[in-house]
Parts: structure tokens; C-alpha cells; sequence
């Protein structure tokens, strides 16, 4: 498993589906509600709207980065318990945070 989310000082990973090539985060179905999907397409959303947002402001929206520090966290509940999710998940809170201070 993979964040499908940029942190300010590390590119985390997509999930690539390589049968057809499709990017599977980038679309939201009726079945992905309630499950890591919906949020692994919620956090690549917001992520979006923090990329425009800086292109345009040249700086980071807190309440963008504060929405995506919750939403990680929220979606690291449907991942197994293994220390590489808890590895990401840590690293990807840490670069969050690193944003919030210095936006």
C-alpha cells in the first residue's frame, strides 16, 4: 500500500493498476464509500486543490494542509497494521506538520 499524496519533502508513491494502466485514485465509485479508497481519492483531491493553491499563492493553506493531516488519519484506520504503512503514515504526518509551521 502507497499514500497517493506528495508530502513537502518527500514524493509518497501511487497505486497504479498495471493491468490497464489506469490510475486507480483518480476515480470514485458508490462501492469505494466507507473504505480506504474513498479516502485515498479524498486525499489525492485535496492534494490538487493544495497544488493550485500554491502555484497560485506560493505558499501552503493551512486549513488545506490541516483537511489532508486529517483525512491521512482517518485513512490509515483501513490499512493493515504493518510498520511500513506505520512508516508512511509517520513520515507523511511529519511532513504535514513541517508545512504547518512554516507554511
Amino acid at each position: 500500500m502507497c499514500f497517493s499524496i506528495f508530502s513537502v519533502n518527500t514524493a509518497h508513491a501511487v497505486s497504479v493498476n498495471s493491468a490497464n494502466r489506469t490510475l486507480e485514485y483518480l476515480e470514485f465509485r458508490d462501492i469505494d464509500r466507507g473504505t480506504y479508497n474513498e479516502y485515498r481519492y479524498r486525499i489525492t483531491e485535496k492534494y490538487f486543490e493544495l497544488r493550485d493553491s500554491f502555484q497560485v499563492n506560493r505558499n501552503m493553506d493551512t486549513s488545506i494542509l490541516q483537511d489532508l493531516s486529517t483525512l491521512v488519519q482517518k485513512s490509515y484506520d483501513y490499512l493493515p497494521d504493518n510498520l511500513e504503512n506505520k512508516n508512511l503514515y509517520t513520515q507523511l504526518q511529519t511532513d504535514i506538520r513541517n508545512a504547518l509551521q512554516t507554511p
